[in-house]
């Protein structure tokens, strides 16, 4: 029994995040400006014959690649093209929506932060209101109101 809970611990530790990579996310950037479509082909696949300009300049705008960071010295172009198709549980990962810079993508993802957080207060609120009407109308019956 010890086995299973301790097993179910690590498990629900892991991330429940899928497994992508930062050719598809929206905060991939070279030098700040945000990747076209094609860019992003050529990076994933790096055995065509054409790949953009400037890709030591290829990095992460959220700072998430922390083992880049930590392992490599200056901009070598192959390692940031390494590291940026190695496939990851990112928690910063947010899809690329064409025509929108990385700091669009950072605003979709504030505002989807933020509906989701109102949906989790109006749902915890609705639940709170519910039950105080229900001990309202507890009290009332036993106080002998009609």
């Amino acid at each position: 029994m010890k086995i299973r809970y301790r097993r179910f611990l690590r498990e629900l530790k892991e991330s429940p995040l899928p497994t992508v990579t930062c050719t598809t996310c929206g905060f991939l950037t070279i030098a700040d400006r945000e990747l076209t479509d094609a860019q992003r082909v050529m990076i994933a696949t790096p055995s065509l014959a054409v790949t953009p300009s400037n890709l030591e300049q290829l990095t992460c705008s959220r700072g998430l690649w922390r083992d880049y960071d930590l392992t490599y010295s200056g901009g070598d172009a192959g390692l940031a093209v390494e590291e940026a198709t190695k496939e990851r549980k990112c928690r910063g990962y947010f899809e690329y929506c064409p025509g929108w810079p990385p700091e669009g993508h950072r605003d979709l993802l504030l505002r989807s932060q933020d509906r989701r957080h109102d949906r989790l207060n109006n749902t915890l609120f609705t639940l709170l209101g519910a039950l105080v009407a229900l001990a309202a109308q507890w009290v009332a019956k036993r106080l002998g109101f009609p």
